[in-house]
């Protein structure tokens, strides 16, 4: 953690023995991956001791300190930055034109020329934009379609009728055509503008991710619900196969570097 005075500078150091000690590690990251995570996803990748997967993380690595004021407001001020152990910032840049007092903006926009650094092993990895995986796997891109934007609380509302009329819901339980169906004759009847096209095309994202995961939070709770789901996250499914597949985690990393070069 580095700022402008001298007391806000200091080094941060793990403690006590390492619990996995040779065993592979797999990180998942994505643009909700924020802050401390984000610290240590960038600690253990600088040191060559974890894979990370997935995509770019979100780049939020402000520190802020608060200083009373007389009038009982409280100033909130950025004091430092947060580094990782080569010396990457982790914080993304924002646009110089936005007003930063907002909260709610999103730092899309970043330095087109980012600074190079290197692992333990010697691997480029880049700073000042979040960390970036070793191995890429998109996010689905259905979520972000506005037509699965605008079902989302239909689904939600469907999921509370559909508990109510099977209370006893077995955990093993799918999303069969006849649930799908039902589902679909709900929203035309709450006005929805029904796309056949896009109904077909992301049949698989609202079968197995929205309604299963809407049906088990509300029949049982949200950590049941992910795991309901888990089967059909492409990014999970990437990392606990990287984890299976036998091969040294350094070998993998290795791999990586020729890419890279390519």
């Amino acid at each position: 953690m580095r700022g402008r005075r001298k007391e806000d500078t200091s080094s941060f150091f793990s403690e006590g023995k390492p619990v996995f000690k040779t065993q592979p590690i797999a990180i998942l990251t994505n643009s909700f991956t924020a802050s401390s995570s984000e610290i240590v996803a960038g600690a253990l990748q600088d040191h060559d001791r974890a894979i990370i997967v997935g995509t770019n993380s979100f780049g939020k690595g402000l520190v802020q300190t608060t200083f009373p004021l007389n009038s009982g407001d409280i100033l909130k001020i950025t004091t430092a930055r947060y580094y990782t152990p080569s010396g990457r910032n982790i914080q993304r840049e924002y646009p110089r034109q936005l007003d930063l007092g907002d909260e709610e903006l999103e730092p899309e926009a970043q330095d087109t020329v980012q600074k190079s650094f290197k692992t333990d092993m010697g691997r480029k990895v880049l700073g000042g934009g979040g960390i970036a995986p070793d191995i890429e796997v998109p996010e689905d891109s259905a979520a972000g379609d506005p037509f699965i934007v605008q079902i989302l609380p239909h689904a939600f509302d469907f999921a509370v009728a559909y508990k109510s009329l099977h209370p006893n819901l077995d955990k093993s339980f799918s999303v069969d055509p006849a649930i799908f169906s039902a589902f679909i004759s709900y929203l035309k009847d709450k006005s929805v503008e029904v796309e056949d096209k896009k109904v077909e095309k992301y049949h698989g994202y609202i079968a197995n991710i929205l309604l299963t995961y809407r049906i088990s939070q509300v029949t049982w709770d949200e950590n049941t619900a992910y795991r309901m789901v888990a089967h059909a996250d492409a990014q999970l499914n990437k990392a606990l196969e990287i984890l299976g597949s036998g091969e040294k985690q350094a070998e993998i990393l290795k791999q990586t570097m020729k890419d890279e070069r390519k």
